[in-house]
């Protein structure tokens, strides 16, 4: 949501961005909700206008973003034990086992979710 919010945007989220932009990221499938979520969750909160967001929604259906849906067994498979394991909510480790499933680099700022990365060997993005 740095992208969104301007106030928790730092070098490192812009150069994520960038990098989205140039080269695309791959999603879960709650990826979506959750993004209009916190969209809307800001907006009541006044850290953003309607025409800021709507604007942010712009930007995010002109980049590369593929949503994953998974298999039925990954969806009731992996997700809660790593949650379990990793001390990461099922929406985390949703990011986590996308990661390793696809063998891609995690973008994160949550401590437990870029620990549990480390530990299952997971390549992370610098940012932060």
């Amino acid at each position: 949501m740095a992208w969104c919010f301007r106030d928790e945007a730092t070098p490192q989220t812009d150069a994520v961005r960038d990098r989205v932009n140039r080269v695309g990221a791959v999603v879960p499938g709650h990826w979506p909700a959750e993004i209009e979520n916190a969209a809307r969750m800001g907006e009541r909160r006044r850290r953003a206008t309607s025409e800021e967001i709507a604007a942010f929604v712009q930007f995010i259906r002109a980049q590369l973003i593929e949503v994953d849906q998974p298999q039925l067994e990954t969806t009731f498979g992996d997700r809660l034990p790593l949650s379990r394991q990793y001390s990461l909510s099922v929406y985390d480790a949703a990011y986590v086992e996308l990661a390793n499933r696809r063998g891609l680099p995690l973008a994160t700022l949550d401590a437990n979710m870029r620990r549990a990365a480390q530990l299952m060997g997971i390549d992370l993005l610098d940012i932060g």
